[in-house]
């Protein structure tokens, strides 16, 4: 909830690993708003994929997409920049 600019938000606010890089997530967005599958599929060390894996699975609920008025599951890929 909150688009992107929230999502940016929540990155800075619970970035407190104290590693500089970027990494890059995938993950999925289940059709309950829940996350999985969390995957870093490109990091600059492995201090910063861990903080990255660690951040994505602590994401609060997403609302799922919906195709034909219907909640599914979606993959998302998530750079992220510390």
């Amino acid at each position: 909830p909150g688009g992107v600019s929230e999502l940016n938000k929540y990155i800075k606010e619970n970035n407190k690993a104290g590693v500089k890089g970027k990494a890059t997530v995938k993950f999925t967005v289940n059709a309950d708003g829940t996350i999985s599958n969390v995957i870093v599929s490109k990091s600059s060390n492995r201090n910063v994929a861990k903080a990255a894996e660690e951040l994505v699975k602590k994401m609060p609920q997403w609302k799922p997409a919906r195709q034909r008025g219907m909640a599914v599951s979606t993959d998302y890929l998530l750079p992220i920049v510390f």
